[in-house]
């Protein structure tokens, strides 16, 4: 079996974050993202908000 070269076969990927991403729709709604470790209260901080 041929020794392959994996670093000489991968090619660059040259993309911009606005490429990756859906356009923006012209009108929207607010939406907040609650992120954090596991344990660190965000279903806690979710369910005092709501009720």
């Amino acid at each position: 079996m041929p020794k392959t070269n994996y670093r000489k076969d991968m090619t660059r990927l040259n993309f911009t974050l606005s490429d990756a991403l859906p356009s923006l729709p012209k009108s929207g709604m607010p939406v907040t993202i609650i992120t954090g470790f596991l344990g660190s209260g965000k279903t806690t901080l979710l369910n005092q908000i709501l009720h």
